[in-house]
């Protein structure tokens, strides 16, 4: 019994490589920020990093948010075009709006409360976390993206999806970064306070 085969398009394959290669690069970076300012023995400056990491963050949910946006103008606005890809969404894109909505405020409370405090709150890890976790499993999200959406999808919806992927990467990794960062900090002053 031979099995069925499937040939590949190249361009398909590169594109999902880049994929691997940026959301590898972003996570190494995460790490590596976390690394500095952990190793660092000036405060000020693990503070500072600290910031960094729910500013990226932050701003990351606040593109998200945007391109989430510019999704459902591209729905509504060539509703007869997209109809065919997205039959649920194209017209009245609910899902979409509301998931520019959340992304938006989780990234203006990041960028306006968290970046200039010395605490930690897990909204932004716990909403980037289930928004990482749920576009994995949930069938229509990733995986139709990588069986039918890079095969057959126009290509700015597809330049979108990319887009998508780009800033979640990077809101939950910087976002999980800033949290385990405010958390060691908040412990170390703890401990400091016991010591004394």
């Amino acid at each position: 019994m031979t099995s069925p085969t499937h040939e590949n398009d190249g361009g398909i394959v590169i594109a999902m490589t880049l994929l691997v290669v940026y959301l590898a690069t972003v996570f190494f970076g995460a790490v590596g920020l976390y690394w500095r300012a952990t190793n660092n023995t000036t405060q000020p400056s693990s503070a500072g990093l600290t910031r960094l990491s729910y500013l990226l963050s932050g701003w990351a949910n606040i593109g998200n948010a945007l391109t989430h946006v510019l999704l459902c103008i591209m729905m509504v606005g060539d509703a007869d075009r997209y109809m065919s890809f997205f039959p649920d969404e194209a017209g009245a894109p609910v899902g979409p709006a509301v998931l520019s909505m959340i992304n938006g405020l989780v990234g203006v409370y990041t960028i306006r409360t968290l970046s200039s405090l010395s605490g930690a709150s897990s909204i932004p890890l716990c909403w980037n976390g289930f928004v990482a976790l749920a576009g994995c499993l949930v069938p229509i999200v990733w995986h139709k993206f990588f069986d039918v959406g890079m095969r057959s999808w126009p290509y700015p919806v597809i330049f979108i999806w990319l887009l998508i992927y780009a800033f979640e990467s990077v809101a939950f990794f910087f976002g999980a970064a800033g949290y385990t960062l405010s958390r060691g900090s908040m412990d170390g002053e703890v401990s400091l306070k016991k010591g004394e």
